[in-house]
Protein backbone atom coordinates (compact mmCIF):
# COMPACT_ATOMS: atom_id res chain seq x y z
CA UNK A 1 0.00 0.00 0.00
CA UNK A 2 1.18 3.49 -0.74
CA UNK A 3 -0.35 6.50 0.16
CA UNK A 4 1.42 9.79 -1.61
CA UNK A 5 0.88 13.69 -0.88
CA UNK A 6 2.23 15.43 -3.52
CA UNK A 7 2.16 19.32 -5.12
CA UNK A 8 1.97 19.93 -9.15
CA UNK A 9 3.80 16.88 -9.87
CA UNK A 10 4.66 13.76 -8.07
CA UNK A 11 8.32 13.50 -7.52
CA UNK A 12 7.13 17.19 -5.17
CA UNK A 13 6.75 14.98 -2.46
CA UNK A 14 5.18 16.44 0.45
CA UNK A 15 4.60 12.91 2.58
CA UNK A 16 5.00 9.14 1.28
CA UNK A 17 3.53 6.09 3.20
CA UNK A 18 5.10 3.06 1.31
CA UNK A 19 4.64 -0.57 2.77
CA UNK A 20 3.97 0.46 6.17
CA UNK A 21 6.89 2.78 6.62
CA UNK A 22 7.22 6.80 6.31
CA UNK A 23 9.80 7.01 2.91
CA UNK A 24 11.62 10.45 4.28
CA UNK A 25 14.48 10.32 1.18
CA UNK A 26 11.97 11.13 -1.53
CA UNK A 27 9.98 14.28 0.70
CA UNK A 28 10.37 17.98 -0.28
CA UNK A 29 12.98 19.59 1.95
CA UNK A 30 10.48 22.29 2.60
CA UNK A 31 8.32 19.60 4.32
CA UNK A 32 11.01 17.92 5.80
CA UNK A 33 10.11 17.54 9.76
CA UNK A 34 6.83 19.54 9.04
CA UNK A 35 4.61 16.49 8.22
CA UNK A 36 2.74 13.56 10.62
CA UNK A 37 1.26 10.83 9.49
CA UNK A 38 -2.08 9.75 11.95
CA UNK A 39 -2.94 5.99 11.36
CA UNK A 40 -5.74 5.46 13.40
CA UNK A 41 -8.22 5.38 11.06
CA UNK A 42 -6.60 3.21 8.19
CA UNK A 43 -8.67 0.07 9.23
CA UNK A 44 -11.69 2.37 8.57
CA UNK A 45 -9.72 3.06 5.13
CA UNK A 46 -8.53 6.79 5.98
CA UNK A 47 -5.60 8.33 6.30
CA UNK A 48 -4.52 11.59 7.73
CA UNK A 49 -1.90 13.69 7.21
CA UNK A 50 -0.82 17.05 9.24
CA UNK A 51 0.78 19.89 8.21
CA UNK A 52 2.68 21.99 10.97
CA UNK A 53 3.88 25.68 10.86
CA UNK A 54 1.79 26.26 7.68
CA UNK A 55 3.40 29.31 5.55
CA UNK A 56 2.20 30.84 2.14
CA UNK A 57 4.93 28.37 0.32
CA UNK A 58 1.92 25.83 1.19
CA UNK A 59 -1.21 27.79 -0.71
CA UNK A 60 -2.14 26.19 -3.22
CA UNK A 61 -3.17 22.27 -4.69
CA UNK A 62 -2.21 19.08 -2.88
CA UNK A 63 -2.54 16.09 -4.47
CA UNK A 64 -3.56 12.44 -2.69
CA UNK A 65 -2.73 8.94 -4.52
CA UNK A 66 -3.52 5.81 -3.05
CA UNK A 67 -2.38 2.57 -4.04
CA UNK A 68 -3.14 -0.78 -3.74
CA UNK A 69 -2.14 -3.49 -6.07
CA UNK A 70 -3.61 -2.33 -9.24
CA UNK A 71 -6.20 -0.04 -7.52
CA UNK A 72 -5.45 3.53 -7.35
CA UNK A 73 -7.08 6.38 -6.36
CA UNK A 74 -6.29 10.16 -6.56
CA UNK A 75 -7.96 13.36 -5.90
CA UNK A 76 -6.91 17.13 -5.52
CA UNK A 77 -7.62 19.34 -2.48
CA UNK A 78 -6.89 23.15 -2.11
CA UNK A 79 -5.24 24.43 0.73
CA UNK A 80 -6.07 28.47 1.27
CA UNK A 81 -2.91 30.02 3.60
CA UNK A 82 -5.03 32.41 6.06
CA UNK A 83 -2.27 34.34 7.08
CA UNK A 84 -0.26 34.34 10.98
CA UNK A 85 1.37 37.91 11.39
CA UNK A 86 1.76 40.64 13.57
CA UNK A 87 2.06 44.72 12.80
CA UNK A 88 3.94 46.56 15.16
CA UNK A 89 3.40 50.21 14.61
CA UNK A 90 4.45 53.87 16.03
CA UNK A 91 2.01 56.00 16.43
CA UNK A 92 3.41 59.63 17.40
CA UNK A 93 1.15 61.70 19.56
CA UNK A 94 1.60 65.51 18.60
CA UNK A 95 0.73 68.30 21.24
CA UNK A 96 -2.96 68.91 21.78
CA UNK A 97 -4.25 65.66 21.20
CA UNK A 98 -5.76 64.16 24.01
CA UNK A 99 -8.42 60.71 24.54
CA UNK A 100 -8.77 57.54 23.47
CA UNK A 101 -7.69 56.35 20.07
CA UNK A 102 -7.51 52.96 18.19
CA UNK A 103 -6.16 51.23 15.09
CA UNK A 104 -7.24 48.10 13.49
CA UNK A 105 -6.43 45.51 10.76
CA UNK A 106 -8.40 42.96 9.05
CA UNK A 107 -8.34 40.00 7.33
CA UNK A 108 -10.10 39.79 3.75
CA UNK A 109 -9.75 36.25 3.52
CA UNK A 110 -10.34 35.38 6.93
CA UNK A 111 -13.12 37.85 7.33
CA UNK A 112 -12.01 39.13 10.66
CA UNK A 113 -10.71 42.23 12.15
CA UNK A 114 -8.46 42.58 15.13
CA UNK A 115 -8.53 46.11 17.17
CA UNK A 116 -6.11 47.80 19.61
CA UNK A 117 -7.77 50.55 21.82
CA UNK A 118 -5.96 52.97 23.47
CA UNK A 119 -6.30 55.62 26.13
CA UNK A 120 -3.67 58.67 26.60
CA UNK A 121 -3.95 60.18 29.68
CA UNK A 122 -3.64 63.77 31.05
CA UNK A 123 0.24 63.66 31.43
CA UNK A 124 0.09 63.91 27.53
CA UNK A 125 -1.76 67.20 27.38
CA UNK A 126 1.04 69.34 29.01
CA UNK A 127 2.17 71.84 26.49
CA UNK A 128 3.77 75.04 26.23
CA UNK A 129 4.43 77.92 24.13
CA UNK A 130 8.32 76.78 23.89
CA UNK A 131 7.58 73.45 24.86
CA UNK A 132 5.87 71.01 21.85
CA UNK A 133 5.10 67.46 23.87
CA UNK A 134 5.04 64.42 21.84
CA UNK A 135 4.95 60.74 22.71
CA UNK A 136 5.58 57.77 20.63
CA UNK A 137 2.60 55.45 21.14
CA UNK A 138 3.58 51.35 20.18
CA UNK A 139 1.06 49.00 19.14
CA UNK A 140 1.22 45.75 18.46
CA UNK A 141 -1.69 43.97 16.45
CA UNK A 142 -1.76 40.34 16.21
CA UNK A 143 -4.05 38.20 13.54
CA UNK A 144 -4.42 34.78 14.21
CA UNK A 145 -4.04 32.39 11.07
CA UNK A 146 -3.59 29.35 10.59
CA UNK A 147 -0.39 27.13 12.34
CA UNK A 148 -1.48 23.29 11.61
CA UNK A 149 -3.12 22.19 8.12
CA UNK A 150 -4.65 19.27 8.45
CA UNK A 151 -5.49 16.86 5.82
CA UNK A 152 -7.54 13.32 5.59
CA UNK A 153 -7.49 10.95 2.60
CA UNK A 154 -9.45 8.59 2.28
CA UNK A 155 -9.24 4.97 0.18
CA UNK A 156 -12.19 6.31 -2.30
CA UNK A 157 -12.27 10.03 -1.72
CA UNK A 158 -10.79 12.88 0.27
CA UNK A 159 -12.27 14.19 3.46
CA UNK A 160 -11.86 18.17 3.89
CA UNK A 161 -11.35 20.27 6.67
CA UNK A 162 -13.84 22.79 6.88
CA UNK A 163 -11.55 25.69 7.47
CA UNK A 164 -8.17 24.68 6.01
CA UNK A 165 -8.51 22.09 2.86
CA UNK A 166 -12.00 21.40 0.55
CA UNK A 167 -12.24 19.76 -2.18
CA UNK A 168 -11.02 21.87 -5.35
CA UNK A 169 -14.75 20.72 -7.22
CA UNK A 170 -16.23 22.51 -3.93
CA UNK A 171 -13.82 25.33 -4.50
CA UNK A 172 -16.66 27.10 -6.76
CA UNK A 173 -19.50 27.04 -4.59
CA UNK A 174 -17.78 28.46 -1.07
CA UNK A 175 -15.95 31.19 -3.13
CA UNK A 176 -19.47 31.95 -4.67
CA UNK A 177 -20.83 32.11 -1.22
CA UNK A 178 -18.49 35.16 -0.61
CA UNK A 179 -17.89 37.05 -3.42
CA UNK A 180 -21.89 37.03 -4.99
CA UNK A 181 -23.36 37.70 -1.22
CA UNK A 182 -25.13 41.10 -1.49
CA UNK A 183 -25.02 40.80 -5.80
CA UNK A 184 -27.08 43.28 -6.88
CA UNK A 185 -27.31 45.60 -9.85
CA UNK A 186 -27.18 48.47 -7.98
CA UNK A 187 -24.11 47.56 -6.03
CA UNK A 188 -21.92 46.65 -9.07
CA UNK A 189 -20.96 49.44 -11.91
CA UNK A 190 -20.88 47.07 -15.57
CA UNK A 191 -18.15 48.47 -17.42
CA UNK A 192 -16.66 47.92 -21.07
CA UNK A 193 -12.71 49.17 -20.68
CA UNK A 194 -10.96 50.89 -23.42
CA UNK A 195 -7.16 49.84 -23.86
CA UNK A 196 -4.68 51.89 -23.48
CA UNK A 197 -2.26 52.65 -26.81
CA UNK A 198 0.29 53.68 -24.58
CA UNK A 199 0.91 50.16 -22.60
CA UNK A 200 0.85 48.02 -25.54
CA UNK A 201 3.51 46.31 -26.37
CA UNK A 202 5.08 46.11 -29.99
CA UNK A 203 4.16 43.22 -30.54
CA UNK A 204 0.55 43.92 -29.99
CA UNK A 205 -2.26 45.87 -32.67
CA UNK A 206 -4.95 47.54 -30.88
CA UNK A 207 -8.57 48.15 -32.85
CA UNK A 208 -9.79 52.04 -33.75
CA UNK A 209 -11.79 51.59 -31.07
CA UNK A 210 -9.62 50.29 -28.30
CA UNK A 211 -12.09 47.24 -27.60
CA UNK A 212 -10.08 44.25 -29.00
CA UNK A 213 -6.16 43.12 -29.57
CA UNK A 214 -4.29 40.62 -31.91
CA UNK A 215 -1.05 39.69 -32.06
CA UNK A 216 1.43 40.72 -34.68
CA UNK A 217 4.04 38.60 -36.49
CA UNK A 218 6.42 41.97 -36.45
CA UNK A 219 6.83 44.35 -33.68
CA UNK A 220 5.94 47.88 -34.80
CA UNK A 221 7.98 50.84 -34.31
CA UNK A 222 6.46 52.69 -31.37
CA UNK A 223 7.67 55.27 -28.86
CA UNK A 224 9.67 53.44 -26.17
CA UNK A 225 7.57 55.66 -23.06
CA UNK A 226 7.71 54.50 -19.54
CA UNK A 227 4.21 53.24 -19.48
CA UNK A 228 5.07 50.46 -22.24
CA UNK A 229 5.82 46.93 -21.99
CA UNK A 230 8.53 46.31 -23.74
CA UNK A 231 9.29 42.83 -23.96
CA UNK A 232 5.89 40.75 -23.08
CA UNK A 233 2.85 41.11 -25.55
CA UNK A 234 0.92 43.06 -22.52
CA UNK A 235 -1.55 45.67 -22.88
CA UNK A 236 -3.40 47.14 -20.13
CA UNK A 237 -6.88 49.44 -20.34
CA UNK A 238 -7.29 53.03 -19.31
CA UNK A 239 -9.33 52.77 -16.38
CA UNK A 240 -8.09 52.90 -13.11
CA UNK A 241 -10.20 51.36 -9.90
CA UNK A 242 -9.52 52.30 -6.31
CA UNK A 243 -12.98 52.17 -5.17
CA UNK A 244 -16.07 50.30 -5.50
CA UNK A 245 -17.49 47.10 -7.61
CA UNK A 246 -17.14 46.55 -11.00
CA UNK A 247 -17.92 43.88 -14.21
CA UNK A 248 -16.72 43.77 -17.10
CA UNK A 249 -16.40 40.96 -19.86
CA UNK A 250 -13.45 39.63 -22.12
CA UNK A 251 -13.88 37.13 -25.33
CA UNK A 252 -10.93 35.11 -25.28
CA UNK A 253 -12.80 32.97 -28.30
CA UNK A 254 -10.50 30.10 -28.99
CA UNK A 255 -7.08 31.40 -28.54
CA UNK A 256 -4.56 28.82 -27.67
CA UNK A 257 -2.82 31.34 -24.51
CA UNK A 258 -3.81 34.62 -22.94
CA UNK A 259 -3.86 36.13 -19.46
CA UNK A 260 -6.43 38.05 -18.14
CA UNK A 261 -7.13 40.34 -14.82
CA UNK A 262 -5.96 43.28 -12.75
CA UNK A 263 -3.13 44.53 -11.94
CA UNK A 264 -1.28 47.37 -10.16
CA UNK A 265 -1.24 50.93 -12.11
CA UNK A 266 2.40 51.03 -10.63
CA UNK A 267 3.49 47.70 -12.11
CA UNK A 268 6.96 47.57 -13.78
CA UNK A 269 6.22 47.37 -17.12
CA UNK A 270 10.30 46.47 -18.76
CA UNK A 271 11.54 43.17 -18.84
CA UNK A 272 9.67 40.50 -18.08
CA UNK A 273 6.69 40.68 -15.94
CA UNK A 274 6.64 38.24 -12.76
CA UNK A 275 3.38 36.47 -13.11
CA UNK A 276 2.24 37.00 -9.14
CA UNK A 277 0.42 38.81 -7.00
CA UNK A 278 3.20 39.78 -4.65
CA UNK A 279 4.02 41.55 -7.69
CA UNK A 280 0.74 43.24 -8.32
CA UNK A 281 -0.81 41.27 -10.59
CA UNK A 282 -3.89 38.84 -10.60
CA UNK A 283 -4.84 37.03 -13.02
CA UNK A 284 -6.06 33.76 -14.88
CA UNK A 285 -3.97 31.75 -17.82
CA UNK A 286 -4.48 29.63 -20.52
CA UNK A 287 -1.21 28.15 -22.00
CA UNK A 288 -0.51 24.67 -23.32
CA UNK A 289 -4.13 23.80 -22.91
CA UNK A 290 -4.25 24.45 -18.97
CA UNK A 291 -6.04 26.78 -17.11
CA UNK A 292 -4.02 28.60 -14.44
CA UNK A 293 -4.75 30.93 -11.80
CA UNK A 294 -1.10 33.26 -11.13
CA UNK A 295 -1.07 33.32 -7.54
CA UNK A 296 1.48 31.80 -5.33
CA UNK A 297 2.26 29.04 -5.91
CA UNK A 298 0.12 29.03 -9.35
CA UNK A 299 -3.12 27.05 -8.84
CA UNK A 300 -4.13 24.69 -11.78
CA UNK A 301 -7.76 25.39 -12.57
CA UNK A 302 -10.58 23.02 -14.32
CA UNK A 303 -13.51 25.16 -15.23
CA UNK A 304 -16.74 24.08 -15.54
CA UNK A 305 -17.38 23.64 -19.29
CA UNK A 306 -15.86 25.79 -22.45
CA UNK A 307 -14.34 28.71 -21.53
CA UNK A 308 -14.52 31.23 -24.52
CA UNK A 309 -15.71 34.61 -22.44
CA UNK A 310 -14.32 35.16 -19.24
CA UNK A 311 -16.33 37.96 -16.27
CA UNK A 312 -14.38 39.80 -13.72
CA UNK A 313 -15.67 40.91 -10.86
CA UNK A 314 -13.59 43.65 -9.05
CA UNK A 315 -14.48 44.46 -5.48
CA UNK A 316 -11.95 47.37 -4.79
CA UNK A 317 -13.24 47.60 -1.09
CA UNK A 318 -13.47 43.99 -0.21
CA UNK A 319 -10.15 43.79 -2.02
CA UNK A 320 -11.43 40.57 -4.53
CA UNK A 321 -11.20 39.89 -7.62
CA UNK A 322 -13.39 37.34 -9.18
CA UNK A 323 -13.38 35.07 -12.59
CA UNK A 324 -16.67 33.24 -14.06
CA UNK A 325 -17.12 31.45 -17.12
CA UNK A 326 -19.39 33.43 -19.13
CA UNK A 327 -21.23 30.37 -21.05
CA UNK A 328 -22.41 29.17 -17.63
CA UNK A 329 -22.00 31.60 -15.03
CA UNK A 330 -20.11 29.39 -12.79
CA UNK A 331 -17.22 30.68 -10.88
CA UNK A 332 -14.06 30.20 -12.16
CA UNK A 333 -11.96 31.18 -8.85
CA UNK A 334 -11.41 34.43 -6.78
CA UNK A 335 -8.41 35.94 -5.43
CA UNK A 336 -8.36 37.86 -2.02
CA UNK A 337 -6.18 40.48 -0.44
CA UNK A 338 -6.02 42.94 -3.27
CA UNK A 339 -3.87 46.27 -2.61
CA UNK A 340 -5.66 49.33 -2.26
CA UNK A 341 -4.05 50.73 -4.45
CA UNK A 342 -5.32 51.77 -8.08
CA UNK A 343 -6.02 48.72 -10.03
CA UNK A 344 -6.24 48.83 -13.96
CA UNK A 345 -7.66 45.61 -16.18
CA UNK A 346 -5.16 43.67 -17.83
CA UNK A 347 -4.66 41.76 -20.89
CA UNK A 348 -1.67 39.78 -22.43
CA UNK A 349 -1.72 37.36 -25.59
CA UNK A 350 0.98 34.34 -26.03
CA UNK A 351 1.95 32.82 -28.84
CA UNK A 352 1.82 33.54 -32.86
CA UNK A 353 -2.19 33.25 -32.95
CA UNK A 354 -4.06 36.37 -34.53
CA UNK A 355 -6.64 35.20 -33.05
CA UNK A 356 -8.13 38.75 -31.00
CA UNK A 357 -9.21 39.32 -27.67
CA UNK A 358 -12.20 41.45 -27.46
CA UNK A 359 -13.57 43.63 -24.63
CA UNK A 360 -17.60 42.91 -24.41
CA UNK A 361 -19.86 46.03 -24.90
CA UNK A 362 -21.81 46.14 -21.71
CA UNK A 363 -24.08 43.80 -20.69
CA UNK A 364 -26.03 43.11 -17.76
CA UNK A 365 -24.90 39.29 -16.52
CA UNK A 366 -27.88 37.73 -16.02
CA UNK A 367 -26.41 33.84 -15.29
CA UNK A 368 -24.70 35.85 -12.02
CA UNK A 369 -27.54 36.78 -10.23
CA UNK A 370 -27.72 36.53 -6.60
CA UNK A 371 -26.90 33.12 -5.00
Amino acid sequence: MELRWYREQPSQVVYLHKNGMDVKEEQMKEYQGRTTFLSAGLDRGQATVRINNVTVFDNGTFHCNFKDGITSVEARLWLMVAGLFSVVSNVTIQDGVVGNFSCSISSPLLQRKKMANHHLSSLFSRSSPSTAWKTVVPLILTVAGLATAGATCLFQKCQKDRNMLQLEEEIPYRAEDQCLQGWTEDKVIHVSPSLDPDTASPKLALSEDGKSVRWLFFDEELPDVPSRFDQDPCVLAREQFSAGRYYWEVQVGHRKAWNVGVCLESLDRKGRIPNAPQHGLWALELYKKMFWALAFPRVHLYPSGPLHQVGILLDCDAGTVSFYNVGNGSLIYTFFGLSSEPLRPFFCLWTHDTTPLIISEFKAPEALGPP
